[in-house]
């Protein structure tokens, strides 16, 4: 599908038009993300408007990504979109709370302690260590 032909007016937000440029140029989220050393996930949520992007990040990194040096028009467009886009409140950004991730305070504490003595011989090693210490050396030390 040709989308070249679009006018860039009918973007209304930042978001909108950053979409549009990143598919005109055929970059995935992933590709835009690697170009421009974002996360997928952040190019993401800047295109659904729950991220800004500030002007020196539009100019340095995204213009170059999405290959509009020389479209001036295009720039002005996007610059204009990103002094209207307002930053989400600070409230809207907080993560809820998930009750489920919260440690179980009535759970036993392991019966296994850093301070007390190693396992006999017998018993099976669940550390990665050399053999000739204990604990508290990394893997691959010497003796």
């Amino acid at each position: 599908m040709d989308i070249s032909h679009i006018p860039l007016t009918v973007s209304t937000s930042l978001g909108e038009l950053l979409r549009f440029l990143r598919r005109r140029a055929r970059l995935s989220q992933r590709e835009l993300s690697i170009a421009v050393g974002y996360s997928e996930s952040h190019i993401s949520r800047i295109e659904n408007n729950e991220r800004p992007v500030d002007r020196a990040s539009l100019l340095a990194l995204f213009v170059p990504a999405v290959e509009i040096e020389n479209e001036p028009e295009t720039i002005a467009r996007l610059l204009a979109l990103c002094e209207q886009a307002q930053p989400l409140p600070a409230a809207a950004r907080l993560r809820p709370f998930r009750h489920d991730r919260v440690p179980n305070r009535n759970r036993p504490l392991p019966t296994a302690s850093p301070f007390s003595s190693p396992p006999s011989s017998d018993a099976p090693r669940n550390w990665p260590n050399c053999g000739n210490c204990w604990p508290t050396t990394r893997p691959g030390c010497s003796p």
